[in-house]
């Protein structure tokens, strides 16, 4: 969120595209299958702020990875009761990794077993061990998208 109070582009760019995904789904998942078509991208991050909005919208970033399996589609997420309703009847396609994002206290429910993005704080007493620290370059690392495969969570530290 630091970038959409610092940067007025970004504010303004971040607040269109939510205003497009609420009021206009259908175009706002053509507009994004039409990028992924031209561009090819071996990895998709979904969201670099927000989140998945309702299990329509999942559909569409699934409708979306299945029409694209040589790209790895990646979305953190803390709308947990919209990914567990959506895989309680339909599992979602293999190219599309969705970490469950956990702040220090937060509840939630993991029935399909995601892997999680711990934010630690010093509070955080839940982290597995075993848990993979960030390295900081999502353009760079593609670590997340591997995290299912790995078995293993992910750890931001706050800084």
């Amino acid at each position: 969120m630091k970038a959409y109070w610092l940067y007025p582009g970004t504010r303004k760019a971040w607040s269109r595209n939510e205003r497009v995904a609420r009021s206009h789904p259908d175009s706002n998942f053509k507009q994004i299958a039409a990028h992924i078509a031209e561009a090819k991208p071996h990895l998709f991050r979904w969201h670099v702020a927000g989140d998945i909005l309702s299990t329509d919208y999942l559909h569409g970033m699934c409708r979306i990875a299945d029409a694209n399996p040589h790209t790895h589609f990646l979305a953190f997420t803390k709308a947990f009761d919209i990914v567990n309703r959506y895989e309680d009847s339909k599992a979602l396609p293999g190219n599309l990794v969705i970490i469950f994002s956990a702040w220090p206290g937060m509840i939630f429910d993991n029935p399909h077993r995601h892997r999680v993005a711990w934010m630690q704080n010093g509070n955080e007493s839940r982290v597995p061990e075993d848990a993979i620290g960030c390295p900081g370059n999502c353009e760079t690392c593609g670590l997340c998208y591997a995290l299912p495969r790995l078995g293993r969570d992910v750890v931001f530290y706050k800084h």
